[in-house]
């Protein structure tokens, strides 16, 4: 598997699971606390194997976050094991994923400064193989943007319950999803 290590999954469908060192237990253990976050988010309020990808990721960092107080694991949507060694398949950064929280609050940071983040309804509707690092950042901070303002349970359930981007803004921030990435950007620029 070149430089990294990894092993398959179900949830819900067959996934490489990726991991970044030091050690087989460190990264072990952040590969079960980011896996776990998938398989909760999917069996809370079962609705099928729905759920985008920008918000499976974003969660799963979110939890290795408030778990370790780091992040290791990323997601490779590989259809056999040795895809991965295909030229253009996404690889990680090593020395860029293990970053703590605080160095992927000043990343996110920057990209909104520049206005260089994704557009939040766009970022919603990439597949896992689409999501770069930055992206998946992007995406932990509106998770975090979320828990940090009492609504990623509720946004969580009507996401799941609509199906749509939109429909969960509305229902759960007062707003669209154009109006809520605007939120959250204002939320980055005072909080980070």
């Amino acid at each position: 598997m070149r430089r990294q290590r990894g092993f398959w999954i179900v949830s819900p469908r067959a996934l490489m699971a990726q991991y970044q060192g030091p050690s087989d237990i460190a990264t072990s253990i952040s590969n079960a606390c980011h896996k776990t976050s998938h398989v909760l988010l999917t069996d809370w309020k079962p609705a099928g194997s729905f759920m985008p990808w920008w918000f499976y990721e974003g969660f799963a960092s979110w939890q290795e976050f408030a778990v370790l107080g780091e992040t290791r694991t990323y997601c490779l949507d590989l259809a056999r094991p040795d895809d991965y060694a295909r030229a253009g398949t996404p690889e990680a950064d090593e020395a860029e994923k293990a970053k703590t929280e605080q160095g992927w609050r000043a990343k996110v940071k920057s990209l909104v400064s520049k206005r260089a983040e994704k557009d939040l309804a766009a970022l919603g509707k990439m597949s896992l193989n689409e999501l770069v690092l930055v992206d998946v950042q992007q995406s932990w901070s509106v998770v975090d943007w979320l828990w940090r303002t009492g609504k990623l349970k509720d946004f969580a359930e009507a996401y799941k319950e609509a199906r749509d981007l939109n429909a969960a803004c509305t229902k759960c921030l007062d707003a669209p999803t154009s109006g809520a990435h605007e939120v959250w950007r204002q939320w980055v620029m005072k909080t980070y």
